[in-house]
């Protein structure tokens, strides 16, 4: 699996093609990919998975900094990529095509990732779905880009229940001179 970073509105984006470790066919987890413990995040992540990049454009504009955005063109790319960040919140476009593929993505991410969450991404004409893939576990379903508040809203209510991440000696020393925050400003 190769990945490639590139740069689009003062962001660095990461694009992750290549194999997938599931068959197709089966759709069953291969011996490649190892179910996630909890272990705390350093930096938050969303995986958008959608083919036409209008979403991802989007959020790059409207998400903090600090968030890192990785973005997949397919389902099984986008399952590489949570392998690579267990916690990640994903972000799928549904179609009429891959809807039994977005309801399987559900139904296995709670035992293989269970810090991971799902938004699903539609359009108006899915509208009737959305019952559907809350059931099967996404915990948002957000059909147009300009219902920007709630997606951040969502992001930030995932990104506030994942553990954080332990300070090492040197930082937790570091964090508690009294001079610290001027250096940093």
């Amino acid at each position: 699996m190769a990945a490639r970073a590139r740069r689009a509105a003062g962001r660095e984006w990461v694009v992750i093609t290549g194999q997938h470790p599931y068959d197709e066919t089966r759709n069953e987890p291969s011996d490649e990919t190892t179910t996630a413990s909890p272990e705390p995040v350093s930096k938050p992540q969303i995986i958008i998975c959608e083919r036409s990049g209008i979403w991802a454009t989007v959020l790059g504009r409207h998400l903090p900094r600090d968030v890192q955005v990785l973005q997949t063109r397919g389902l099984d790319e986008c399952a590489s990529a949570l392998a690579a960040a267990p916690a990640a919140l994903v972000a799928l476009e549904l179609t009429h095509g891959n809807l039994a593929g977005v309801l399987d993505l559900l139904g296995e991410l709670p035992a293989r990732f269970p810090l991971a969450r799902v938004i699903v991404l539609g359009e108006h004409e899915l509208r009737a779905c959305e019952p559907l893939v809350r059931e099967a576990g996404a915990v948002g379903f957000f059909a147009s880009p300009r219902d920007l508040a709630g997606l951040r809203q969502t992001a930030q209510n995932h990104f506030a229940q994942l553990p954080a991440r332990q300070a090492d000696f040197a930082e937790s020393v570091w964090a508690a001179l009294p001079w610290s925050d001027a250096t940093t400003a």
